[in-house]
Parts: C-alpha cells; sequence; structure tokens
C-alpha cells in the first residue's frame, strides 16, 4: 500500500503541475489554437514518415515543414486490410513485429479465434450472437415444457471452433449448459424477445404483410425453424459480410434448407452501406408494407445510429413495423439483476463489443416518433412476463433490464430531428 501511496501521490503532483499550462490554453485565442494543431501535425508527420516505412511511403508527397490540416484530405485513410497486409512495415517501434503480435493473440481464448479468421481472410460469426443463440437452446435444455420458444437449431450452426472461443465446448464434444452461467441466466429474455417478433410477423403475415427484414440477423433461423411461414413471407437478412458468408456455409454443411424466399444481404456497417438500398437490390419491395427487427443491437451501436437506422424504417411504405429491443439505465433495473449486469456487460466488453447505449422507456418512444412513426408502442419486461411466463411454476421470467418498442408508420408522417 505504502507503494500505491506513493505512485499515487506522484501521479497527482505531476497533474497537478499541468494544470496552470492547460488553464491557459483554455485562453487561447482561435488562431493561436490552430497554430498549435498544426504544430502537432508536423510533428506527428515527422514521426510517422521516419518510424514507419509504411507510412513513408504514403506520406512521401507531403512536406512535414508545410503540411497544414487541408492536407489531411490528400492522406487516404487506412483500412484493415491494409493493416493486415503490411502490419510490420506499418509498425513505428521496431521491436514489434507482426509475428509476435500472432504469437500473443494465439494465447488468448475468445479473441484468437476471431483473429485467426481475419489472418486467413474467413467468414467468422459475431461471438455475441453465438451467445443469444445459446440462451435460447438454454431455455430448452434447462426448463421444462412448455417452452416460450423452442430453438435447439441456431446453436447448431456455430462449430466446434466457435464453441471453443466462447468456452460453451467441453471436453467430451458437448454444449456445456449450466444455469450458473450468465448467458443461460439471460434465456427468459433471449426467448421472450424471439416469441414476440416471431408472434407479430405471423400476426402480420395474417393480414397481408408478406416482407420481413431482419437487421443483424446473426444466427436467426426463422426461415428453418418456420418453414410454412416462411413459404408465404420475403425474408431478408441483413448483416455483416463475414457473418452471412459464414452462415450461409454453416446451413449447407448441415444440409439445412435455404429456401428460395430467403434472401442474405451483406452490408458493411463501417461503410455506411444503405440497408434499404441493399435489400431493394436483392428483391425487397419497396411500395409494400413490411415487418422489420432489430433485437439485442441497440446496446452496442451509437444513439446516432439508432436514429438513422429507425428513420430509414420510417421512410418504407405504410404500414411498415420497426420493432426493437433496448437496454435500460442500470438505475432503473430491479437491484437484483445488477450483478448479472455487471457481468454481462464485462463479457462483453472483453469482446470488444461493448455495451455504450441505454435509453429509458420515454427516450426510445420520442426517438421512434421523432423518426416518423405516428403509432409507437412500449411493451415492458412485465409485460412479456404476463404474457408468456406468468403460469410457469420454475419461475423463469425476463429480465427487466430490457424492454422493446413497436413502430408502425400508418401514413406519410414527415420525422422531425430528435
Amino acid at each position: 500500500m505504502a507503494d500505491y501511496e506513493r505512485l499515487r501521490e506522484r501521479h497527482l503532483a505531476e497533474f497537478s503541475a499541468l494544470v496552470p499550462e492547460h488553464l491557459e490554453r483554455l485562453r487561447w485565442p482561435v488562431e493561436r489554437v490552430r497554430e498549435e494543431r498544426e504544430r502537432r501535425l508536423r510533428a506527428l508527420l515527422v514521426a510517422a514518415r521516419e518510424r514507419s516505412p509504411w507510412h513513408g511511403r504514403r506520406l512521401a508527397a507531403i512536406d512535414p515543414a508545410t503540411a497544414t490540416e487541408a492536407d489531411l484530405t490528400r492522406i487516404p485513410p487506412m483500412t484493415k486490410d491494409d493493416m493486415m497486409a503490411d502490419l510490420d512495415g506499418i509498425f513505428a517501434d521496431p521491436r514489434l513485429s507482426r509475428r509476435l503480435v500472432e504469437a500473443h493473440v494465439d494465447t488468448l481464448v475468445d479473441d484468437a479465434y476471431l483473429i485467426r479468421c481475419r489472418r486467413a481472410r474467413m467468414p467468422a460469426p459475431d461471438l455475441t450472437a453465438v451467445g443469444a443463440a445459446f440462451g435460447r437452446a438454454a431455455h430448452v435444455l434447462l426448463d421444462d415444457p412448455p417452452y416460450v420458444f423452442d430453438d435447439t437449431l441456431s446453436i447448431r450452426l456455430p462449430d466446434d471452433d466457435v464453441l471453443r472461443a466462447v468456452n460453451l465446448l467441453g471436453p467430451d464434444g458437448r454444449l456445456v449448459v449450466t444455469r450458473e452461467d450468465p448467458r443461460a441466466q439471460w434465456r427468459g429474455t433471449f426467448v421472450g424477445r424471439a416469441r414476440f417478433v416471431e408472434d407479430f410477423v405471423a400476426q402480420r403475415l395474417a393480414k397481408g404483410v408478406d416482407q420481413y427484414v431482419i437487421l443483424g440477423a446473426g444466427l436467426d433461423t426463422f426461415a428453418q425453424r418456420r418453414p410454412e411461414a416462411a413459404a408465404r413471407l420475403r425474408i431478408f437478412e441483413v448483416d455483416e459480410q463475414g457473418t452471412q458468408r459464414w452462415k450461409e456455409a454453416r446451413l449447407r454443411d448441415l444440409q439445412l434448407p435455404i429456401p428460395p424466399q430467403l434472401r442474405f444481404v451483406p452490408v458493411d456497417f463501417e461503410s455506411g452501406d444503405s440497408w434499404v438500398d441493399l435489400i431493394a437490390k436483392a428483391g425487397f419491395d419497396v411500395t409494400r408494407a413490411s415487418v422489420v427487427a432489430s433485437t439485442g443491437v441497440t446496446q452496442y451501436i451509437s444513439r446516432d445510429a439508432l436514429v438513422a437506422t429507425m428513420r430509414a424504417a420510417a421512410e418504407l411504405a405504410p404500414g411498415t413495423t420497426f420493432i426493437c429491443t433496448f437496454i435500460l439505465p442500470v438505475a432503473l433495473i430491479d437491484p437484483g439483476e445488477r450483478d448479472l449486469r455487471a457481468a454481462t456487460e464485462e463479457r462483453s466488453a472483453g469482446r470488444g463489443c461493448p455495451w455504450i447505449s441505454f435509453y429509458a422507456p420515454d427516450e426510445m418512444l420520442r426517438l421512434a416518433r421523432a423518426a416518423g412513426f405516428d403509432d409507437v408502442c412500449h411493451v415492458s419486461a412485465s409485460e412479456f412476463n404476463a404474457r408468456y411466463f406468468a403460469a410457469r411454476p420454475d419461475g423463469l421470467r425476463a429480465a427487466s433490464g430490457e424492454h422493446l418498442v413497436t413502430a408502425t408508420r400508418t401514413d406519410r408522417v414527415v420525422g422531425t430531428k430528435s
């Protein structure tokens, strides 16, 4: 503790010494701030050219001595493919190499599988989607019938490498399912949300709405589990290209049906692809109503990204319904669930998928209306429990921290900024 206190005191002293300088900078005029930015930019360009062969080649046409912020537009962005193709040339520290990095990540458990896939340009699933599939299967494997939602098919899609990456494969090669696993403890939420969405799709189909869009489809197997309904629908599964390629290959490997009315729509979310444009190219009829579902996604994306998705859905044909789940701020959930919530957030962040966005119900309803929907409904965890779990003697319930909203545009309402 004495060492810790000495280190703490040293850091506080160093920080305190910087305070006057930073307070002075707050009073700088705009021109002085611009000069400082350009000074730092030039220093960065010099360091990059001198220490990184790859950056040296890329920046050869820019003179650091005269560079300005306007020159940034002349520098092409570095992509992930660039990084993987010439990692040794990018490193500025000569002690680092791709070989050392790969040797290190191969000692990891969860991440090593995905990094090996990336290295070999192999498609791979999102491990959070594997967790959701496991949660749905855990309900059938741990609880007594009648089941709220029967889906043991989705968890068959991951191969042994994937299951091993998320610590779900036992030494005997079987799926490890325990009630203590946090993912299993969320199973009420996983099956409640899935049951609600598929019931809603069936209700709309009965009224003639025959297009179903699944944003962030992951390991969804509606088309395989519900062949009679799927035969009457056009289904568009939207997800990252790597996930889509992997899923199609696994369905074929397992000889599971891929009905002709099912479309896999790859989207590069990082590049700003329009999912509406892409599903239209895949056969989606923008003049007809649809159900657009996005479950287990909003906690991973920014508020701006959610608003953009809502507005895109609201601009589809009248009668279209957008369904999405959302995570409540921790202060609004039951105190008894907060430890599970913390463990889940920690696990997700550890896999590179932190939860970054949380919404109170009123805020979510306000965002949906502002996007252009005029018929907006909040479905709470209590309503899930009353609808699907009330008669269960085993006490299984949906967690209080995830709710759902349905938003329908019944006429052409112009959205407003939120």
